[in-house]
Formats: structure tokens, sequence, C-alpha cells
């Protein structure tokens, strides 16, 4: 009986040792591997939640990952009662209700708030950033930086857009882990009520710790933060990021001002549109983005790189290029200027083949597409 007490006592001394020790950079507990010894006296260690975070010395702690294996961990959020194994901690706080963020409105809200009561939250204190099902906004959407708060299928989203002068910018966040989902935002304007263009992306599940919203803005100084500025000198790399460029849309609607409309898709549920959306430009109607955008003025033929540009602003393929002085259209003289906004779209965009309607269900850029069309059997 003695001999048992003595091996309770060491194991509950074990323990209490286990569950005191602490990441130095998140401060949570050593639950998640690797568990990685970081100082030269070997006072210091992080967990696998850091994983990413550079520092000078990383030597393994494999004696304490083995020992840590026979004891069990209580679960990092405040409220939560569970009790975890090693190796099922990380996948418990992608799940636990009790999970956590920093309120993303960092601007005017510095508040820890439960994603469960994010929309609550998002209601009372923000509530003009809080959509439900669809994201509609009217006016010139390159005006500002946003935030919002899209709750879809009863799920929560974080959608963040941003401009720059060349690009507008946009990621979507799902704040649940079942949110591998794709998106779709739609702009058109009132002068082209029939033409839109769409883009189609996928959603990103949120971990603050790699995707933190001052992190991108360089206002972060967590030190569990994989891109707080504490470590980085240049601003963190975007993943799933959409970038559509202003040029494009400008020339495309015609109109200084436009219209989004912005859903995520559920997986049994078909887009909004009945048309196709390609992997990065489409529009309802492919042959009017061909014939406004794409044709030359001048043979009338889809344009494809090299496209020059007059100072006006006008485009010409290289074609008619080489066997013109001056602009067709404003007489202006051509120089050596490319459009490559337009190139751009004529190597990306992928559109579908002329005989869609006939079953053919080819898509390819300009290039690729020409060559197919020549010789397609529909």
């Amino acid at each position: 009986m003695a001999s048992w007490n003595v091996q309770s006592n060491m194991a509950d001394s074990f323990k209490s040792e286990m569950h005191s020790s602490r990441c130095f950079l998140c401060e949570k507990y050593l639950s998640v591997p690797p568990i990685m010894i970081i100082s030269s006296d070997g006072e210091e260690q992080k967990c696998g939640r850091c994983r990413e975070i550079k520092t000078e010395i990383n030597v393994r702690n494999t004696f304490y990952e083995k020992m840590a294996r026979m004891t069990e961990y209580p679960c990092i959020y405040e409220d939560c009662e569970e009790k975890l194994r090693w190796g099922e901690v990380e996948s418990h706080e992608e799940v636990c209700l009790h999970r956590t963020m920093n309120c993303p409105i960092f601007e005017e809200c510095d508040e820890t708030i439960k994603i469960s009561d994010l929309a609550s939250h998002f209601d009372s204190e923000h509530s003009g950033d809080l959509y439900y099902e669809t994201y509609d906004v009217m006016g010139d959407i390159f005006s500002e930086m946003m935030t919002i708060l899209l709750l879809s299928h009863g799920k929560p989203y974080l959608i963040k857009s941003g401009v720059t002068e060349d690009n507008y910018s946009c990621q979507v966040f799902a704040l649940h882990p079942d949110g591998n989902r794709k998106y779709e935002l739609k702009i058109f304007s009132e002068v082209s009520e029939n033409f839109k263009l769409l883009f189609e992306g996928e959603t990103i599940f949120f971990k603050e710790n790699e995707h933190c919203f001052k992190c991108a803005a360089r206002e972060c100084q967590e030190r569990s933060h994989w891109n707080s500025t504490l470590y980085q000198n240049s601003p963190p790399i975007s993943h799933n990021v959409a970038l559509i460029d202003i040029n494009v849309i400008k020339f495309a609607l015609k109109s200084p001002d436009f219209h989004t409309t912005f859903i995520v898709k559920n997986d049994n549920i078909s887009s909004s549109d009945d048309s196709k959306v390609s992997k990065n430009f489409l529009s309802n109607n492919n042959t009017v983005l061909i014939d406004r955008i794409l044709q030359c003025p001048v043979c009338e033929e889809t344009m494809s790189s090299p496209i020059h540009i007059c100072p006006t602003g006008h485009s010409l393929c290289n074609n008619c290029k080489s066997r013109l002085d001056s602009c067709p259209t404003c007489k202006d003289p051509f120089g050596d200027t490319r459009n490559f906004s337009l190139e751009d779209l004529a190597d990306n965009a992928e559109l579908p083949c002329q005989n869609e309607n006939e079953g053919c269900n080819f898509f390819g850029n300009v290039e690729v597409l020409g060559r197919h069309q020549v010789d397609c059997e529909r």
C-alpha cells in the first residue's frame, strides 16, 4: 500500500509539473508537439502552435514528449472542461465551443470574444459590419478597407478586403473547421446590367496566430503570432487572396460606380447564377466579355499578348500595331507602351469554347482557346 501511495504521489507531482510548464511564446500548455528547447539554459521552450516562429536555438525535447503521453491536459479555453490526451489537443482547440479570438475590428475594439458569441458582439458593437447570407455593397468598392462578418448557412465567415493602387484584394475566412467552401464575388454596374464579372475563390480556416488582422496591418506585437512585427520586417504572406485588377474592372464596366454581391456557397447549393464561373474572371455572357474588352478595334480579332496602348488609352493588337503609326481611334502616335492589364486578362482568364452550347467543355485563355477552336469538332 505504501509503495502504491508513493507511486501515486509521484504521478500527481509529475502531472502538476507538466501542467505548470508553459510555452515561452504563447504561454499555453506545452501540449502540442513538437516541443522545442529554445534557450541555452533549457528553461525556455516552445510548443507546436508556435512552430513557424523562428528561434536561434531549436532542440527537440523528446524526453518531455514521451512523458507527456502519460498525462491528460486541460483545454486552453476558459469554461471548457475537456481533458485531452497527447495528440488530441490541437484538433480539439479548432472545434472547441469556447474558442476565442480578438475582435477583427481592432481599430475600434480590443475585446477578446468567444467565436460562438461573435455575431452577438457584432450586432451590439459593429452592426454596420454584420451581414446575413449575402453581402451587398453599392457604390465604389475601391474606396476603403473593410472587415465584414457574414453569417451564411448558419456559420460565420470573415471577409477581409482592401485596395492598393493596382488591385482590389479579398480574403474569406471560415470561423468553423468544416468551412471548406467556395465563395463568389459578383461585380457589376447600372450602366451594364447584363454584364457581370464573377470571381470564385476558396475560404480559409481562421487561425489567429497565423491570420491575425493586426499582423496583416503591421500593427501586431504578439509574441505568439507567426507574422508579428517582432519577427518579420516584411508583410505576411497571404494565401487564397483574390486579386482583381482595378483598371480591367473599370474598363469592362464603363462606370466609376459598382455594385458587388458576395455569397458563400453551400456544398449542396449551386451558384446564384446559372452561368459557369471560371478560376479567374468570367462573365455571365462570355461573348460580351471578349467583344467589349479584348477585341481589337481594327481587325476585330481577340487580342493576346503583346497588347499595345496609345497615350489616350486605346488598345491594339500586335499585328495591327506593326502596320500603323498612329492610333486609328484618336490619331495619337503609338509608342512602345503595352497594356499589361489586358495582357494579364488575356493570359489568365479561362474562357469557354465558342461551341459550348453544342457540348464542348473546353476552357482556356485567349491564346490556347484560339488554337483549340480551329480544330474543335463540336
